[in-house]
């Protein structure tokens, strides 16, 4: 149906988000591909400016916070949440706030050709982008399902297969064979 090919898309679009800001964050400007190419020219595109690819990833982050599933949601439909979920979604846009913040606050640090741009993201300055990047994080902190493990070093244990589950974590790979059942 609609919403499940909705919530699908957003998956898939949190997914892009994440591999567009680690390919951005490494070479800087980068081809901003949105859609399938159907030709050879239409696959071989040039270099968009880095703060485009930032708009692109906000955007579909936006869009997958919006329509991802819940863990709850996830739960009632196959009885266990190992998939990304809209939290995750809101939990990278922080990252990728956070990240702009940084840019604007040393651009002159920054390996890129252009002077920074966050316009297209709604940031003029680094104050907005810590603004931003804060919103987000309290947004998961207090009204995400997530706390704090009861013990730091419970973070670093996976050897049990409740060490997937803590509650602390966000995103993690459930669907590697551990040999758990």
């Amino acid at each position: 149906d609609a919403g499940y090919k909705n919530s699908l898309a957003a998956e898939v679009r949190f997914l892009r988000a994440v591999m567009y800001f680690y390919a951005v964050r490494m070479w800087g400007d980068i081809p901003l591909v949105t859609s399938s190419p159907k030709s050879l020219d239409e696959a071989n595109l040039p270099r968009s400016s880095y703060f485009k690819v930032y708009a692109q990833i906000l955007e579909d982050l936006e869009f997958a916070e919006e329509n991802m599933r819940t863990p709850e949601q996830q739960t009632q439909i196959n009885g266990q949440s190992n998939r990304a979920n809209k939290w995750a979604a809101t939990a990278y846009k922080a990252v990728v706030y956070n990240q702009i913040g940084c840019i604007l606050s040393s651009p002159d640090d920054q390996p890129f050709r252009e002077k920074p741009d966050f316009s297209d993201c709604g940031i003029k300055t680094e104050a907005d982008a810590w603004t931003a990047s804060l919103a987000a994080a309290e947004e998961v902190i207090y009204k995400g399902p997530y706390r704090l493990a009861d013990k730091f070093g419970d973070l670093f244990r996976w050897t049990d297969p409740e060490d997937w589950f803590s509650p602390e974590r966000i995103l993690v790979c459930t669907s590697c064979d551990l040999g758990y059942s």
